[in-house]
């Protein structure tokens, strides 16, 4: 048995052929393993970002639904020496009407008498109202206790009571 060794251009190129048709096979494989892991993590993003943008729309619209209210208080603020305001503010996000307020053991006089000033007929929301108060030396204490009523946009009667306190500055 004779063993004829020799191999020609035409065989190296051959066999060259067959090994970049077999590397580029195994490499079209990995490619392909690596674009279905990359579709199925974009599938799998943009389902948690849909379901996201779902919850987010979900909790918009109960936000709005609860949170949708006017939200009244009152507090004094001290401007110069002696001055003092009585700001009276809407921080909710729906208009508040028919505003009143009174001191429920007395307080401080407001300028310009309380019937004239109330009730407040429009408070919108993030707005407020001040009025000057008269502090004298007849004036008992530096805090009263106070209630505030508003009617809201839903027509129900909403009320709070609170202590006003005189700012030290």
């Amino acid at each position: 048995m004779n063993i004829n060794l020799e191999v020609s251009v035409g065989d190296i190129i051959a066999f060259c052929a067959l090994i970049g048709s077999i590397i580029m096979f195994v490499l079209n494989l990995i490619n392909q393993a690596r674009t279905k892991a990359y579709a199925e993590n974009a599938n799998a993003y943009n389902e948690s970002a849909r379901k996201y943008f779902d919850l987010a729309v979900e909790q918009m619209e109960t936000k709005k639904d609860n949170f949708e209210k006017a939200i009244c208080d009152a507090n004094i603020v001290r401007y110069g020496k002696n001055s003092w305001l009585l700001k009276i503010f809407n921080k909710g996000s729906a208009s508040a009407t028919n505003v009143t307020f009174k001191y429920i053991d007395g307080g401080p006089d407001i300028v310009g008498g309380s019937d004239s000033n109330f009730p407040i007929s429009l408070l919108e929301p993030q707005k407020n109202v001040d009025f000057h108060i008269i502090i004298t030396m007849s004036t008992r204490g530096s805090s009263w206790d106070y209630e505030l009523s508003w009617t809201a946009e839903d027509g129900q009667e909403q009320s709070k009571r609170g202590v006003l306190t005189l700012p030290l500055s």
